[in-house]
């Protein structure tokens, strides 16, 4: 194995022996034939996968897609029916929330307990007791028994003993779903840090923005199969298209995500995310002519052929969404935005089957897929269109002051109704372009018009 390479799974497979009634694994057992009474299924499936060191692998799916399992085999908690799993380096592994622990013992008896099920010695766990303290932050409740805590506080002292016994590589299933908003932030900052050290992190999670934000690569698990292996915004698209389908187009979904599969960008790509943040105050405008986009383009803030690449519609139901673009000041298209000058995303929506409490959105987001900002009219501006009648079209206005940094930025478009199934939803629907209007210099993704200055006060 490569001296970059820390995690190696060769043709993995875990397969179960699924039976109908209890009795027959017994039947089964017996036969003098060797009769099988059992059907087989795979939790996982001929897996292939190098992951790098340095690496943040974030694994996404549907539930029983197989991505806890596949963590437990590279955790070395189940042994594979096939293939071969090769890791260099220690692993700490927080697989499910309290796993290792003892409900009885205080938590600090536990950090050493779980310690010990890791392989690390109580003289080992002595040298950064005090770093596994601080992290966790529970108090003196370290001295009560692990019963009495909250899930949250189980989130914490497991997360604090695996990144603080220094391992080589780290595996999270699910763990930052839990605890507040602060210790997660500290578990993000101990992530980054482990990256500088060239460790790598395989990160199970449901959350495709934290996917985005984290990851610097993602892979989509389908049926026990590894479906998808790339850029996590390309992933994470591939996941939400799957995710909203219905049962009748799911099959279409995978055979799409296969047959695409060669195609997935690799370069600087086009991300899908949620987006904008600003302004929905306007009143939705309904008006019969409002497919007639204006064919007015800004020629000067309007570059041809600069287009999203990766527009995918996620769910479409009893709702289309007819066109979309933005507009300056002057009611001109451009995918150009000048720094501190305010826009408006204008979309079409025609209804082709009656609805009720439909509401509008859009989100903005970054060349990696994080959330810029988003709204929509029933939050932000308490707008509900009661009910929407076949044939009806709405022209949406979503106004907000482009107070990004120099970049690229992409668009999402969100309908929904209140029976959540009807709806459409259009990922990466535009990109475009912020440049400065005067010099401006700032770090992070927007500016809030700060000021600093320098009083000398002696």
């Amino acid at each position: 194995m490569n001296d970059d390479i820390a995690i190696r799974l060769s043709n993995v497979s875990k397969k179960y022996n699924l039976y109908n009634r209890k009795i027959d694994r017994l039947k089964e057992s017996l036969h003098p034939l060797k009769k099988r009474y059992h059907r087989d299924f795979y939790a996982v499936k001929d897996i292939n996968l190098e992951i790098k060191k340095g690496e943040i692998l974030g694994i996404v799916g549907r539930n029983g897609s197989g991505k806890s399992t596949l963590l437990q085999l590279i955790s070395d908690v189940l042994t594979p029916t096939s293939g071969k799993i090769e890791a260099r380096g220690h692993i700490s592994a927080l697989l499910e929330l309290g796993s290792g622990f003892n409900p009885e013992y205080t938590g600090l008896e536990n950090i050493y307990f779980y310690s010990a099920l890791m392989g690390y010695k109580r003289d080992q766990i002595d040298a950064v007791l005090n770093d596994i303290l601080e992290f966790a932050e529970l108090g003196d409740f370290i001295y009560q028994p692990l019963k009495t805590y909250s899930s949250g506080m189980k989130a914490r002292l497991a997360f604090a003993v695996s990144v603080n016994v220094d391992p080589d590589i780290l595996i999270l299933d699910e763990v930052l779903a839990v605890g507040d908003e602060l210790f997660r932030r500290k578990c993000y900052v101990k992530m980054e840090t482990f990256l500088k050290g060239n460790k790598t992190i395989l990160f199970v999670s449901h959350n495709s923005n934290t996917i985005n934000q984290l990851c610097t690569r993602a892979i989509l698990l389908e049926r026990g199969a590894l479906m998808l292996d790339g850029l996590p915004k390309d992933v994470t698209t591939s996941y939400q298209k799957l995710l909203f389908a219905n049962e009748d187009e799911k099959s279409n979904v995978i055979s799409d995500i296969v047959k695409n599969l060669e195609g997935c960008d690799s370069g600087e790509g086009l991300n899908c995310r949620n987006a904008g943040e600003g302004g929905l105050k306007d009143k939705i405008s309904h008006t019969k002519n409002a497919h007639e986009k204006p064919a007015i383009y800004n020629e000067k803030f309007y570059i041809k052929g600069f287009v999203s690449t990766t527009v995918s519609i996620i769910q479409e139901k009893n709702i289309r969404i007819e066109d979309y673009w933005i507009e300056d000041r002057n009611g001109m298209i451009v995918n150009v935005l000048r720094h501190g000058e305010r826009y408006s995303l204008k979309y079409i929506v025609y209804c082709v089957n009656n609805v009720k409490d439909v509401k509008f959105g859009a989100q903005i987001k970054d060349v990696k897929g994080v959330i810029i900002s988003g709204a929509n009219t029933k939050d932000y501006s308490g707008i509900t269109i009661d009910r929407m009648q076949k044939g009806e079209m709405y022209v949406i206005l979503y106004k907000f002051d482009c107070i990004m940094k120099t970049g690229n930025y992409f668009i999402n478009i969100i309908v929904v109704a209140s029976d959540r199934k009807s709806g459409v939803r259009v990922n990466d629907a535009i990109v475009f372009k912020v440049f400065p209007k005067d010099k401006i210099n700032f770090v992070g993704y927007v500016t809030l018009g700060q000021v600093i200055d320098a009083i000398k006060i002696q």
